[in-house]
């Protein structure tokens, strides 16, 4: 029981440090593309954009910076999903692991097993 609690500790601890590390590095980022939203979204920004040609400057500049945020957004999923397989696979090691070699230590906990499994056979 405690080998799946550490790995689960592990795993939200990795996790979160990974989600901390992306938002920080995306903060400069995820600024600019609310600054071309505001921009974009105000009638008086507007004017001026079509008058002075940068809509379709800024409209890309947008769609660059928001395609690399969803990579990245993507990626980090990516990553806590195979964690998760990960670390699940660890705490099912580390379980069964502890389950053997509790038994070949003998003890209580191999005669409440040997009790539990002599009525399956």
């Amino acid at each position: 029981m405690q080998e799946t609690i550490i790995t689960v500790s592990l795993a939200a601890t990795r996790s979160a440090f990974l989600g901390y590390s992306l938002n920080s590095k995306q903060a400069p980022a995820r600024r600019g593309t609310e600054y071309f939203r505001v921009l974009d979204g105000s009638k008086e920004s507007a004017k001026e954009l079509i008058l002075f040609g940068l809509s379709s400057f800024l409209s890309d500049l947008y769609t660059k910076l928001s395609d690399e945020l969803y990579a990245e957004t993507v990626t980090l999923s990516r990553h806590r999903v195979y964690d998760g397989i990960f670390f699940a696979f660890l705490g099912v090691i580390g379980y069964y692991g502890c389950h053997d070699q509790l038994l070949k230590t003998g003890g209580s906990y191999a005669e409440m097993f040997e009790l539990q499994a002599a009525s399956y056979h």
